[in-house]
């Protein structure tokens, strides 16, 4: 049933729980469907969350290669801890910012194609004539019968 939820999203927010490998391995099966189902055009931001336990001690966390996945990927990346209201706003304003800017570039790449179409369009004020020779008059009705 997923597609259903975000077929024509124009943004998405795949989070991941910086204390566990597995659930930044869901990420990247997530980013593969949304790519097939949406379309590469999709704005994504991968977060990696519970940053406040890197910040006691409790887990040894290296965002590097994380990071370079989503850069890999056209995701923006972002750490946050939702329990200390970390980076939350900020996700946030940045999705908004990039989807609205997505938004205009892709209105703005259609109104330069539609514009380009109007250019090529050329009318001709020739008036077609029919050679009568070729013409074949019918007495019967609509459809040849």
């Amino acid at each position: 049933l997923g597609p259903i939820y975000y077929r024509n999203s124009q943004g998405a927010i795949l989070v991941y729980d910086v204390s566990s490998d597995d659930s930044f391995e869901k990420i990247k099966m997530w980013i593969k469907e949304l790519k097939k189902v949406v379309g590469s055009e999709i704005v994504c931001t991968i977060v990696g969350n519970k940053i406040d336990l890197t910040k006691d001690k409790k887990v040894q966390y290296d965002p590097t290669p994380h990071e370079a996945y989503a850069k890999s990927v056209g995701a923006n990346f972002l750490l946050t801890s939702a329990k200390l209201n970390e980076n939350i706003d900020e996700l946030f304003l940045e999705i908004s910012k990039k989807m609205i800017k997505a938004h205009d570039e892709q209105t703005a790449s259609a109104l330069n194609r539609s514009n380009s179409m109007r250019r090529r369009l050329r009318v001709d004020d020739e008036v077609n004539t029919v050679d009568e020779t070729n013409v074949q008059e019918s007495n019967s009705r609509c459809c040849g019968r």
